[in-house]
């Protein structure tokens, strides 16, 4: 289900985007655990947040992950222009601003940049971990990780040293808008082994599509007005990593 901007304690824009619009622990259950689904976690999360994930539970091979990814261009501009609206990223060029954060990882490991598809696979873990915590988590403005925050790869490859892929529901965001609630729900009960009740998913339907008519006037600026030129480069940078 889905957690609407006016729900309390979600009264604000701001207050919903600090809490990530999850509900409170207290709110689902005593013993239930809900977490942020950033894709910066998955992708930017180091190896001691795996590690402890890993310890911290009871049955490691029980846990379930449901990852949903974007198209590595599209998530790219959609996280500058977040930034560009949070008075976060001074930059005011998406092509200038993907072309620094570029220059920044070129120059933290070149031979990797210009051959992830070979490198990185062929990396020992602790080759990885520092390449990760280097190039991907600890540039210059790290923070401002439009490009490298959309590295999946780095980040199968890290989680994936704890974790059975078995273990993550991989989905396209372009494909889960084009699913019936049902059939997405569906397959999260078919991976996770919860439980679906049908007959109330649309009650579900009916609380996420309201959030169409929210405050939240992100979602009038993703505009795709980027240049053909950093189309191009963006998708030349992430064909190896795609593979």
């Amino acid at each position: 289900a889905c957690a609407p901007i006016g729900r309390p304690p979600f009264y604000t824009v701001k207050a919903m985007l600090l809490d990530h619009a999850f509900p409170r622990r207290v709110d689902v259950s005593p013993f239930a655990v809900t977490a942020d689904p950033s894709i910066n976690y998955f992708v930017k999360a180091g190896p001691e947040a795996m590690r402890w994930m890993y310890d911290g539970a009871i049955h490691p091979p029980s846990l379930r992950f449901i990852l949903l990814v974007r198209d590595p261009l599209e998530r790219t501009y959609s996280n500058w222009l977040m930034f560009r609206q949070w008075n976060w990223e001074d930059v005011a060029n998406f092509t200038q601003a993907v072309v620094e954060e570029l220059a920044v990882l070129e120059k933290c490991d070149p031979e990797t940049f210009k051959d992830p598809y070979t490198r990185l696979p062929a990396m020992t873990p602790p080759e990885l971990d520092r390449y990760h915590a280097q190039c991907i988590i600890g540039p210059p403005k790290h923070l401002l990780n439009h490009v490298r925050g959309t590295i999946y790869a780095v980040g199968a490859l890290q989680w994936f040293r704890w974790f059975d892929p078995a273990q993550f529901l991989v989905l396209d965001n372009d494909e889960v808008r084009k699913l019936r609630a049902e059939d997405l729900l569906g397959r999260f009960a078919a991976h996770t082994g919860l439980h679906l009740e049908v007959d109330k998913v649309g009650n579900f339907r009916s609380e996420c599509e309201g959030l169409q008519h929210s405050g939240d006037a992100r979602k009038h600026y993703h505009k795709h007005t980027y240049s053909e030129g950093v189309r191009k480069l963006l998708r030349n940078f992430f064909r190896p990593y795609n593979k």
